[in-house]
Protein backbone atom coordinates (compact mmCIF):
# COMPACT_ATOMS: atom_id res chain seq x y z
CA UNK A 1 0.00 0.00 0.00
CA UNK A 2 1.24 3.69 -1.03
CA UNK A 3 1.92 5.94 1.70
CA UNK A 4 -0.93 8.31 0.42
CA UNK A 5 -3.11 5.45 0.99
CA UNK A 6 -1.91 4.25 4.45
CA UNK A 7 -2.53 7.35 5.35
CA UNK A 8 -6.19 8.10 4.48
CA UNK A 9 -6.96 4.64 5.41
CA UNK A 10 -5.35 4.89 9.18
CA UNK A 11 -7.25 8.69 8.92
CA UNK A 12 -10.68 6.82 8.12
CA UNK A 13 -10.35 4.73 10.82
CA UNK A 14 -9.68 6.70 13.36
CA UNK A 15 -11.57 9.50 12.88
CA UNK A 16 -14.57 8.19 14.70
CA UNK A 17 -14.89 7.89 18.91
CA UNK A 18 -16.58 4.62 18.14
CA UNK A 19 -13.20 3.18 16.44
CA UNK A 20 -10.62 4.89 18.50
CA UNK A 21 -12.58 3.12 21.66
CA UNK A 22 -12.35 -0.24 19.62
CA UNK A 23 -9.12 -0.10 18.86
CA UNK A 24 -8.15 0.70 22.55
CA UNK A 25 -10.08 -2.49 23.72
CA UNK A 26 -8.13 -4.51 21.09
CA UNK A 27 -4.66 -3.58 21.95
CA UNK A 28 -5.76 -3.33 25.89
CA UNK A 29 -7.48 -5.95 26.33
CA UNK A 30 -6.74 -8.07 23.35
CA UNK A 31 -7.09 -10.82 21.56
CA UNK A 32 -10.89 -10.31 21.59
CA UNK A 33 -13.27 -12.36 20.30
CA UNK A 34 -16.68 -10.34 17.94
CA UNK A 35 -18.99 -11.09 20.99
CA UNK A 36 -16.48 -9.41 23.39
CA UNK A 37 -15.96 -6.34 21.40
CA UNK A 38 -19.85 -6.47 21.14
CA UNK A 39 -20.84 -7.01 24.64
CA UNK A 40 -17.96 -3.94 25.87
CA UNK A 41 -18.79 -1.40 23.45
CA UNK A 42 -22.86 -1.89 23.47
CA UNK A 43 -23.24 -1.30 19.81
CA UNK A 44 -25.18 -3.21 17.58
CA UNK A 45 -24.22 -5.62 14.73
CA UNK A 46 -24.73 -3.83 12.36
CA UNK A 47 -22.95 -0.95 13.81
CA UNK A 48 -20.01 -2.74 14.91
CA UNK A 49 -19.72 -4.47 11.14
CA UNK A 50 -19.80 -1.17 9.61
CA UNK A 51 -17.17 0.21 12.25
CA UNK A 52 -15.01 -2.99 11.93
CA UNK A 53 -14.87 -2.20 7.83
CA UNK A 54 -13.71 1.03 8.21
CA UNK A 55 -10.78 0.11 10.68
CA UNK A 56 -9.85 -3.34 8.86
CA UNK A 57 -6.48 -1.70 8.29
CA UNK A 58 -5.96 -1.52 12.78
CA UNK A 59 -6.35 -5.28 13.18
CA UNK A 60 -5.67 -9.10 12.28
CA UNK A 61 -8.57 -12.05 13.03
CA UNK A 62 -6.72 -15.34 13.68
CA UNK A 63 -8.84 -18.19 14.98
CA UNK A 64 -11.49 -15.62 15.25
CA UNK A 65 -10.13 -13.31 17.60
CA UNK A 66 -9.35 -9.46 16.76
CA UNK A 67 -5.71 -8.55 17.49
CA UNK A 68 -3.90 -5.39 16.93
CA UNK A 69 -1.88 -4.97 13.86
CA UNK A 70 1.00 -3.17 13.28
CA UNK A 71 -0.83 -0.26 12.15
CA UNK A 72 -2.90 -0.70 14.83
CA UNK A 73 -0.54 -0.71 17.39
CA UNK A 74 1.27 2.52 16.13
CA UNK A 75 -2.43 4.21 15.90
CA UNK A 76 -3.02 3.42 19.13
CA UNK A 77 0.39 5.35 20.31
CA UNK A 78 -0.92 8.06 18.55
CA UNK A 79 -3.82 8.02 20.14
CA UNK A 80 -1.76 7.65 23.89
CA UNK A 81 0.43 10.82 22.58
CA UNK A 82 -2.11 13.67 21.36
CA UNK A 83 -4.96 14.42 23.26
CA UNK A 84 -8.22 14.33 21.59
CA UNK A 85 -6.47 14.16 18.47
CA UNK A 86 -6.22 17.39 18.25
CA UNK A 87 -3.03 19.28 16.83
CA UNK A 88 -2.42 20.98 19.98
CA UNK A 89 0.65 19.21 20.62
CA UNK A 90 2.07 15.98 22.37
CA UNK A 91 0.44 15.17 25.66
CA UNK A 92 3.34 12.99 27.95
CA UNK A 93 1.35 10.44 30.19
CA UNK A 94 3.74 9.00 32.72
CA UNK A 95 0.67 6.88 34.03
CA UNK A 96 2.13 4.90 31.40
CA UNK A 97 4.47 4.05 33.48
CA UNK A 98 2.05 1.59 35.36
CA UNK A 99 1.71 -0.55 32.21
CA UNK A 100 4.51 -2.52 33.76
CA UNK A 101 2.82 -3.92 36.54
CA UNK A 102 -0.73 -3.86 35.75
CA UNK A 103 0.07 -4.44 32.06
CA UNK A 104 2.97 -5.69 31.20
CA UNK A 105 1.73 -7.24 28.13
CA UNK A 106 1.01 -4.10 26.53
CA UNK A 107 3.72 -2.16 28.08
CA UNK A 108 6.09 -4.87 26.20
CA UNK A 109 4.26 -4.76 22.98
CA UNK A 110 4.09 -1.05 22.70
CA UNK A 111 7.90 -0.70 23.63
CA UNK A 112 9.14 -2.58 21.14
CA UNK A 113 7.24 -0.40 18.47
CA UNK A 114 9.57 2.33 20.05
CA UNK A 115 7.31 4.10 22.53
CA UNK A 116 9.53 6.14 24.44
CA UNK A 117 7.73 6.21 28.03
CA UNK A 118 7.80 2.10 27.91
CA UNK A 119 11.02 2.08 26.53
CA UNK A 120 12.44 4.40 29.25
CA UNK A 121 9.99 2.64 32.57
CA UNK A 122 11.87 -0.76 31.54
CA UNK A 123 14.94 1.02 32.14
CA UNK A 124 14.52 2.95 35.26
CA UNK A 125 12.70 -0.34 36.76
CA UNK A 126 15.98 -2.46 35.59
CA UNK A 127 18.36 0.31 37.14
CA UNK A 128 16.11 0.03 40.14
CA UNK A 129 16.30 -3.00 41.17
CA UNK A 130 19.48 -3.91 40.38
CA UNK A 131 20.98 -0.83 42.86
CA UNK A 132 18.41 -1.81 45.56
CA UNK A 133 19.66 -5.63 44.98
CA UNK A 134 23.45 -4.54 45.44
CA UNK A 135 22.36 -2.62 48.26
CA UNK A 136 20.71 -5.20 50.09
CA UNK A 137 23.42 -7.33 50.04
CA UNK A 138 23.51 -9.37 47.15
CA UNK A 139 26.87 -10.44 45.08
CA UNK A 140 27.02 -8.43 42.00
CA UNK A 141 28.37 -11.44 40.33
CA UNK A 142 25.41 -13.70 41.41
CA UNK A 143 22.98 -10.79 40.45
CA UNK A 144 24.78 -10.62 36.94
CA UNK A 145 24.76 -14.64 36.27
CA UNK A 146 21.19 -15.04 37.64
CA UNK A 147 19.93 -12.38 35.42
CA UNK A 148 21.98 -12.64 32.34
CA UNK A 149 21.23 -16.37 31.93
CA UNK A 150 17.36 -16.32 31.78
CA UNK A 151 17.06 -13.71 28.40
CA UNK A 152 20.35 -15.36 26.48
CA UNK A 153 18.33 -18.78 26.76
CA UNK A 154 15.26 -17.30 25.78
CA UNK A 155 16.52 -15.46 22.76
CA UNK A 156 18.19 -18.39 21.54
CA UNK A 157 15.34 -20.85 21.94
CA UNK A 158 13.20 -18.30 20.69
CA UNK A 159 15.23 -17.39 17.56
CA UNK A 160 16.40 -20.52 16.61
CA UNK A 161 13.31 -23.13 17.87
CA UNK A 162 10.98 -20.97 16.64
CA UNK A 163 12.19 -18.22 13.93
CA UNK A 164 11.35 -15.38 16.08
CA UNK A 165 11.38 -12.11 15.22
CA UNK A 166 14.09 -9.22 16.42
CA UNK A 167 15.44 -9.88 19.32
CA UNK A 168 16.39 -6.13 19.96
CA UNK A 169 12.71 -5.80 21.62
CA UNK A 170 12.86 -8.29 24.14
CA UNK A 171 16.62 -7.00 25.27
CA UNK A 172 15.59 -3.66 26.15
CA UNK A 173 12.32 -4.19 27.63
CA UNK A 174 14.39 -7.36 29.65
CA UNK A 175 15.12 -5.15 32.73
CA UNK A 176 10.84 -4.40 33.33
CA UNK A 177 11.02 -8.33 34.63
CA UNK A 178 12.87 -7.39 37.37
CA UNK A 179 10.20 -6.19 39.21
CA UNK A 180 10.23 -9.22 41.62
CA UNK A 181 14.27 -8.01 42.72
CA UNK A 182 12.34 -5.17 44.34
CA UNK A 183 10.41 -6.91 46.53
CA UNK A 184 12.96 -9.83 47.44
CA UNK A 185 15.46 -6.79 47.94
CA UNK A 186 13.20 -5.04 50.05
CA UNK A 187 12.73 -8.25 52.44
CA UNK A 188 16.39 -8.83 52.44
CA UNK A 189 16.57 -5.24 53.96
CA UNK A 190 14.25 -5.82 56.25
CA UNK A 191 14.95 -9.00 58.12
CA UNK A 192 17.76 -7.62 60.69
CA UNK A 193 14.83 -4.81 61.85
CA UNK A 194 12.38 -7.79 62.20
CA UNK A 195 14.80 -10.57 63.98
CA UNK A 196 15.36 -7.25 66.32
CA UNK A 197 11.45 -6.46 67.25
CA UNK A 198 11.49 -10.45 68.04
CA UNK A 199 9.09 -10.91 64.65
CA UNK A 200 11.08 -13.69 63.68
CA UNK A 201 10.79 -15.97 66.20
CA UNK A 202 7.90 -17.09 64.86
CA UNK A 203 7.99 -20.23 62.86
CA UNK A 204 5.05 -19.74 60.20
CA UNK A 205 7.02 -16.11 59.48
CA UNK A 206 9.82 -17.52 59.10
CA UNK A 207 8.53 -19.97 56.22
CA UNK A 208 6.87 -17.51 54.86
CA UNK A 209 9.70 -15.50 54.37
CA UNK A 210 12.08 -18.21 53.50
CA UNK A 211 10.18 -20.81 51.76
CA UNK A 212 6.88 -19.33 50.27
CA UNK A 213 7.93 -15.81 49.12
CA UNK A 214 10.99 -16.70 47.42
CA UNK A 215 8.60 -19.36 45.34
CA UNK A 216 6.26 -16.18 44.64
CA UNK A 217 8.80 -13.94 42.81
CA UNK A 218 9.70 -16.74 41.22
CA UNK A 219 5.92 -17.48 39.89
CA UNK A 220 5.99 -13.51 39.08
CA UNK A 221 8.94 -13.42 37.65
CA UNK A 222 8.19 -16.66 34.85
CA UNK A 223 5.21 -15.19 33.79
CA UNK A 224 6.86 -11.66 33.10
CA UNK A 225 9.39 -13.25 31.05
CA UNK A 226 6.41 -15.30 29.63
CA UNK A 227 5.18 -12.17 28.72
CA UNK A 228 8.10 -10.96 27.20
CA UNK A 229 9.08 -13.56 24.73
CA UNK A 230 5.35 -13.77 23.37
CA UNK A 231 4.99 -10.17 22.93
CA UNK A 232 8.49 -8.95 21.58
CA UNK A 233 9.05 -12.40 19.50
CA UNK A 234 5.86 -12.75 18.37
CA UNK A 235 5.64 -16.38 19.48
CA UNK A 236 2.33 -17.80 20.86
CA UNK A 237 1.49 -19.01 24.17
CA UNK A 238 2.71 -22.21 23.98
CA UNK A 239 5.98 -21.33 21.68
CA UNK A 240 6.30 -18.67 24.79
CA UNK A 241 6.02 -21.01 27.66
CA UNK A 242 8.30 -23.89 25.91
CA UNK A 243 11.02 -21.38 25.24
CA UNK A 244 10.76 -19.72 28.91
CA UNK A 245 10.83 -23.36 30.64
CA UNK A 246 14.20 -24.15 28.23
CA UNK A 247 16.12 -21.05 29.87
CA UNK A 248 14.92 -21.76 33.61
CA UNK A 249 16.12 -25.26 33.05
CA UNK A 250 19.06 -24.71 31.24
CA UNK A 251 20.21 -21.82 33.47
CA UNK A 252 19.41 -23.98 37.11
CA UNK A 253 22.08 -26.19 35.76
CA UNK A 254 24.46 -23.70 35.01
CA UNK A 255 23.79 -21.83 38.31
CA UNK A 256 23.79 -24.60 40.15
CA UNK A 257 26.99 -25.93 38.95
CA UNK A 258 28.10 -22.34 39.76
CA UNK A 259 26.84 -22.19 43.42
CA UNK A 260 25.12 -19.06 42.24
CA UNK A 261 21.74 -19.52 41.91
CA UNK A 262 18.66 -17.12 42.85
CA UNK A 263 15.26 -17.47 43.43
CA UNK A 264 14.81 -15.95 39.64
CA UNK A 265 15.18 -19.73 38.21
CA UNK A 266 13.35 -21.49 40.46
Amino acid sequence: MEDEELFDSLFESLSHGVRRKILELIVEEGPLSYTAILNKTDLKPGTLNYHLEKMKILFDVEGGLYKASEQGLKAYNVLKSFHGLKPAGIKFNPLSFLDLFAKPSLAFKLATKGSTIHILSSIIVGIFSIVLSLYSGISGLQLFLNLSFPIIWIVLAGRYLYKGKSTLGTVICYPATFQPLVAFSLINMCKPYLIVMGLLKVEYLLFIIDIVLPKLFFAWFFILILLLAKETLGLNSSQAFVCCAFSIAISNVLLDALEAKMFLVG
